[in-house]
């Protein structure tokens, strides 16, 4: 299928704002992401044999959404 407003969180901000003007300035993947939850009395512990599920937790990964986790990436993204 094709991007659009669809690929968008139901918890994430949209436009046009009471102004008129187009929202948001810039997208980021903030749903489903994995991420480290470090354990680090376990060797091994961000290598898990199956991946986490959105919104659970496996060997040591986290799948989390939001803008703690979109934000990152647009910084990283931004530096690069």
């Amino acid at each position: 299928g094709s991007l659009g407003p669809s690929y968008i969180a139901d918890f994430s901000s949209r436009g046009p704002t009471s102004d008129g003007r187009t929202k948001p300035d810039i997208l980021a993947t903030g749903m489903a992401v994995v991420s480290a939850g470090a354990l680090p009395d376990v060797f091994g512990e961000c290598d898990p044999s199956r991946p986490p599920s959105p919104g659970g937790k496996s060997d040591g990964l986290l799948s989390l959404q939001g803008t703690s986790m979109a934000a990152p990436l647009v910084s990283g993204t931004a530096l690069l």
